[in-house]
């Protein structure tokens, strides 16, 4: 009787519950440092609720039922094995620059033990899903929000260009109140730095209600409500991002993604064992490339200094450029409250040039070698209308300099690739542009790390 009236009780109360974290070691790490946090003791038993359940924790032990009836589940507890993990800026003047810092060994981290360079693929050690599910996907539906969305519309692109599979990215908090269209044989693929996004959770949720389908986590923290919601998991192996703006994550995500194109572009055969080991060489020459970005501090400071004052900026790109230049233009929205605007650059003459003036700096992205040509046209009428114009292009591109004021030469890759190597040049633009304005870079107003309400 008094476990029925404790169950009344906790329904009331608890039925949004999502875990219960029992039987803490003793004793609790006491350490405590004016420039450290610490973060999670080394061991936890975890019991996950799904929805509907709520759990009776008493000093004898803890106790789950159906929140609908009160029956009791039985459920077992999960080892979650953590490490004391001290969170320190290690020097760096604030969590954003050092993260930024981070990403060669980062993308080396995402990278590793997923490289069969004999076979020209991938291998997902984690990747519990058959290869006869894989072999008969004939759609793949990605849902995310903010940076991931982006890393998630270059990853649709890749996956159509290279695996030669239909795909498409869409915005989580705008596909939960559609009404889609799930056809037979489609892959989704959910991406969340921290695997609590409300609206992918909700978007996943929604999708697996409606029929028979796969869900592919692409996330960095293991035993996060998306993992395991999710059918199968990729990890990014990131670490902890500590500042609100994604910096490394969105790299991690863009190599894992990589990653994955090829294993299933290999796998459809849409790629052949030479192409599939090209595209291999190319990948793991990345974090050296983005290295060598790192070491162009001064440069992109002076660029910061120069057009710091401006209110307003554009982003400009095609082909692979473009969900970069969304990407670029959240950054400096994000931390320097800029108003910045991502633009496909053959789109400007379809009305949004009417802005251009010399009061609005344009950020040319040319790092695609496909639509060069076009991108320097495009530039040349931001030009011929009096805007200051930046240009972030492959060393080697001469005929940028007669049209820009500022060049920034990055290391020449594929127009695939070039996306990580521009994003990381963009963050660091963002980043010295929100120090010489004086804003709160790690924990910029009205944001938080994890969006977790609608």
């Amino acid at each position: 009787m008094t476990t029925q009236k404790n169950c009344k009780f906790l329904k009331f109360f608890l039925t949004t519950i999502d875990q219960i974290f029992i039987n803490f070691p003793d004793p609790w790490p006491k350490e405590r440092h004016a420039k450290h946090r610490i973060i999670q003791p080394p061991f936890l038993d975890v019991l996950f609720l799904r929805n509907n359940e709520i759990a009776e924790v008493t000093p004898e032990g803890t106790k789950v039922f159906d929140a609908m009836n009160c029956t009791p589940i039985h459920k077992e507890t999960e080892k979650l094995e953590t490490e004391n993990t001290s969170i320190s800026k290690n020097g760096f003047d604030h969590f954003m620059l050092k993260e930024i810092f981070e990403q060669p060994d980062t993308l080396r981290q995402a990278m590793h033990g997923r490289i069969f360079q004999d076979l020209g693929t991938a291998v997902f050690e984690e990747l519990n899903l058959s290869i006869n599910e894989l072999s008969s996907i004939q759609r793949i539906l990605i849902l995310a929000c903010g940076t991931s969305w982006h890393a998630g519309y270059i990853a649709a692109n890749w996956l159509e260009e290279k695996a030669k599979i239909p795909a498409q990215a869409e915005i989580a908090s705008e596909f939960r109140y559609k009404n889609p269209i799930i056809s037979e044989n489609t892959l989704v693929i959910a991406i969340s730095q921290s695997g609590e996004t409300f609206d992918t959770i909700g978007s996943v949720r929604e999708v697996k209600a409606r029929g028979n389908v796969k869900v592919l986590a692409v996330c960095n923290a293991r035993n996060s409500t998306l993992t395991r919601d999710a059918d199968a998991c990729l990890f990014l192996k990131a670490g902890p991002e500590i500042s609100v703006c994604s910096t490394k994550a969105l790299t991690s995500q863009l190599m894992v993604l990589s990653l994955f194109t090829l294993f299933m572009a290999r796998l459809k055969q849409s790629l052949n064992l030479e192409e599939g080991q090209k595209f291999l060489t190319q990948l793991q020459q990345v974090p050296d490339q983005v290295d060598a970005i790192l070491r162009q501090t001064e440069e992109i400071q002076s660029l910061a200094k120069k057009y710091a004052h401006y209110p307003n900026f554009f982003f400009l790109g095609r082909n692979y450029m473009f969900p970069t230049s969304l990407e670029a233009a959240l950054k400096l929205k994000e931390i320097s409250y800029i108003n910045a605007v991502g633009y496909p650059a053959g789109e400007m003459k379809h009305g949004p040039i009417a802005l251009v003036d010399k009061n609005l700096p344009v950020v040319g992205l040319c790092g695609n070698q496909k639509t060069l040509e076009k991108t320097l046209s495009n530039l040349m009428e931001m030009k011929a209308r009096g805007a200051p114009l930046i240009a972030f292009a492959p060393q080697g591109t001469l005929e940028i300099e007669s049209i820009a004021d500022d060049v920034l030469w990055l290391p020449p890759t594929s127009d695939e690739l070039s996306c990580i190597l521009y994003s990381v040049a963009c963050q660091m633009l963002a980043y010295y542009i929100a120090l010489e304005r004086g804003a709160e870079i790690d924990q910029p107003r009205n944001l938080a790390k994890s969006v977790t309400v609608e």
